[in-house]
């Protein structure tokens, strides 16, 4: 379903790697270093918009487990 339908960072998943370097429009971007340049800030996301801008709450430790009901008691084995 992507094939031919993407648009995106990586490319358009056409198997044409000549359309690859675009902006968010689709519009090919001729490969130069100011270009890149301008490659990089279009697709650059905005401070406080990135999943990775903070870190994630740590749940809270759940504390020391028991795992054996056995009894500590050797004579009954």
């Amino acid at each position: 379903l992507d094939y031919r339908n993407t648009l995106g960072l990586c490319g358009t998943f056409d198997e044409n790697p000549e359309n690859d370097f675009h902006n968010k429009n689709g519009i090919k971007i001729d490969l130069t270093f100011d270009n890149c340049v301008a490659f990089i800030n279009e697709w650059r996301i905005l401070p406080g918009k990135s999943m990775f801008d903070t870190m994630p709450v740590s749940p809270p430790s759940p504390g020391k487990l028991s795992y054996c009901s056995c009894s500590s008691d050797t004579n009954s084995l």
